[in-house]
């Protein structure tokens, strides 16, 4: 089951599709992949059609953000990361082996920054 939370952006969703309400669309998907809900793959007909986001794209944007956020893997609901190695190839190890990078980039930059002052 949904938590409550994503229940709510997905009843926004049905909602703005079924009023083919773009904007409106794009917010719920947008507050869907915020709480790392799964894609709505029952609605994806009707979200192409109103020109919003691929499956991967979702799962794409969502994984970037939990990078920018650097929220663990372990954050993410068992289907919602299943769809993740389904679509991008991205498991566990992959996911925790590109953020340690990306920590370790942004120590980097934070370093030269400093040395240059």
């Amino acid at each position: 089951p949904h938590p409550p939370a994503s229940r709510a952006a997905m009843a926004a969703l049905v909602n703005a599709l079924s009023a083919h309400d773009s904007p409106a669309a794009a917010n719920a998907l947008d507050r869907m992949r915020a709480e790392l809900a799964l894609y709505p793959y029952a609605h994806e007909h009707a979200l192409m059609g109103l020109g919003l986001q691929t499956p991967f794209e979702y799962c794409q944007q969502m994984v970037l953000g939990m990078l920018a956020g650097e929220r663990s893997y372990d954050s993410l609901p068992n289907f919602t990361a299943a769809d993740g190695v389904r679509l991008l190839g991205i498991g566990r190890n992959e996911y925790i082996a590109t953020l340690n990078a990306c920590k370790s980039g942004r120590r980097g930059a934070q370093a030269s920054a400093l040395a240059s002052e």
